[in-house]
């Protein structure tokens, strides 16, 4: 600490460092450190299976490598397996999600404005590194390396838009922000949430639509677009904008004036 008088005769400290800070300066205000706070503890158990899986599908890639991975993970096909999940993928940004903004915005805005959050940031993070990897997708890979075709690889889609996975990172944008909204310390339904995510990730295998390097990285980018997007979103109180609730409050009222 350096002593200096001023005009007035006053003896004050000062750090020696004029571009110090205070020591209990925060660059994060508080509000969004609690939000965030709350946020893990709401979506722990999701984030740790989800990594859990990743560093699992990190062994299996390690092993057999990313053609093995493919054609190993591919090998078991069934008929009623085919159906299901032909239409379960569409789940990564297909009409399941739609129908679940639909309804949430009609009873809670905010969790209905925090699902089109996670999946629009999910797709702004993912579509940048789709055109700066330029990974190509497993149809074209085989062709090139003049490989047998797979199931499905015959209608799977091709280019250079692989990794990461933009299904992956929608699904997993989708039910990290269910597993959120869900009661607190009900951990039995994140598990549950991380099981449908992952049914969507395996689906792109399934379907020869990506390799599986391109699933582990497509989850991790949706989990983070669901937290980025939770933030902003619950540090402050909106109250009841959602038309429902508003029905229900007036409804509510109505009886209680009676």
């Amino acid at each position: 600490m350096t002593k200096i008088r001023d005009l007035g005769g006053t003896t004050k400290k000062y750090d020696k460092n004029p571009l110090s800070l205070p020591s209990n300066f925060s660059t994060v205000p508080d509000f969004m450190k609690n939000t965030f706070h709350t946020y893990c503890r709401r979506n722990w158990l999701f984030w740790a299976g989800m990594l859990l899986l990743t560093g699992a599908a990190g062994i299996v890639l390690a092993v057999y490598g990313k053609i093995g991975a493919q054609q190993m993970l591919n090998a078991c096909h069934t008929p009623a397996a085919d159906v299901f999940f032909r239409y379960y993928t569409y789940v990564g940004g297909g009409f399941p999600t739609y129908f679940a903004l639909a309804v949430l915005l009609l009873w809670r805005l905010r969790d209905g404005v925090y699902l089109l959050a996670g999946q629009l940031a999910a797709a702004l993070l993912t579509q940048p590194l789709k055109c700066l990897f330029a990974h190509p997708r497993p149809v074209t890979l085989f062709n090139t390396l003049g490989l047998e075709h797979l199931p499905f690889m015959d209608i799977a889609p091709g280019g250079y838009t692989s990794f990461p996975s933009g299904h992956t990172s929608a699904a997993f944008a989708l039910f990290a922000c269910l597993a959120a909204l869900l009661p607190y310390r009900k951990y039995g339904w994140q598990l549950v949430m991380l099981f449908l995510a992952a049914l969507v990730a395996y689906s792109r295998i399934y379907l020869s639509a990506h390799f599986l390097d391109d699933l582990m990285a497509g989850a991790p980018v949706g989990a983070l677009a669901a937290a980025i997007a939770y933030i902003p979103l619950y540090a402050w109180s909106w109250g009841d904008f959602s038309p429902v609730g508003r029905i229900l409050q007036k409804l509510k009222k109505t009886a209680d004036s009676e």
